[in-house]
């Protein structure tokens, strides 16, 4: 039984929330560093049911050009800039180094504790 509908924190696609009218869904769009060299690409969106905003960015670092591990990450959403003239998620302020330290996405674990790991 699929349990994320009664977590605070829930993949978008999973939750009964969608994206407001007017605003960008980000879903697909390329993530690239402030060198303009992709990161990878958002496959989903992580929301706080409670307070009914985007928390993070799952990012697939499949195809990247930073020599970065091919897996799922999370991401702040508040680090990214949004370039909607080219449909790309702008991550200037983080570093290749930093985002070989995050841990793996891990979509059962969702909880206070992924979040302090991917703060640290």
């Amino acid at each position: 039984m699929d349990n994320m509908k009664h977590r605070r924190l829930q993949e978008l696609d999973r939750s009964d929330f969608a994206i407001v009218e007017g605003e960008p869904d980000i879903r697909g769009w390329d993530v690239k560093n402030s060198s303009g060299k992709k990161i990878g690409e958002v496959e989903e969106l992580i929301l706080d049911a409670q307070k009914k905003k985007v928390r993070y960015m799952v990012v697939d670092m499949d195809d990247n050009e930073l020599d970065l591990d091919d897996r799922r990450v999370l991401i702040p959403i508040g680090l990214a800039e949004l370039d909607k003239e080219d449909d790309d998620v702008m991550l200037r302020s983080v570093t290749a180094d930093q985002l070989r330290a995050l841990p793996k996405y891990d979509e059962n674990n969702l909880d206070d504790e992924a979040e302090r790991n991917i703060c640290s």
